[in-house]
């Protein structure tokens, strides 16, 4: 999993981050809400991930908390996947209290906007490039509508 989200996000946008600071990333976590990390698993494989991080843009320090990382595996995709890690993502937030949350996108702008999100405006990123930060509102959501899968 580590591996799929360095080269989607860190490799892309050729990040400075290391593959071994990122698996210590996912390694550290506590018994705290963030950062979480989520995955699917399909006959015990790993399919897809998705997190929720207190920030996933340095410039904008103002804005919290954010859903990244959503990645799911290329032989797997347009199954509703992502979309479930998604909904499962924000029953959790909204589980402990969080009514809004943020993302960045340099690419899927239409999907999000599709799943109810709001575009709050385009921002530089810490290397100078720009991406979209969109927000969805909690109240959007019912706390029973997502199931375990």
């Amino acid at each position: 999993m580590a591996g799929w989200v360095y080269n989607e996000f860190v490799v892309k946008s050729k990040s400075q981050h290391t593959l071994e600071r990122l698996i210590q990333h996912f390694g550290d976590r506590k018994s705290e809400i963030f950062p979480l990390t989520l995955i699917a698993i399909t006959s015990d494989k790993c399919v897809g991930t998705v997190s929720l991080v207190k920030n996933d843009l340095t410039t904008q320090t103002d804005l919290s908390p954010w859903l990244a990382s959503l990645y799911v595996d290329e032989n797997h995709r347009k199954q509703g996947i992502g979309e479930r890690l998604t909904d499962k993502a924000l029953h959790i937030a909204q589980e402990v209290g969080i009514t809004t949350l943020f993302l960045r996108t340099e690419h899927a702008f239409v999907y999000y906007k599709k799943r109810g999100w709001r575009f709050v405006g385009k921002a530089l990123d810490e290397y100078g490039r720009e991406t979209k930060v969109l927000k969805y509102e909690m109240a959007a959501i019912a706390v029973n509508s997502v199931t375990d899968w």
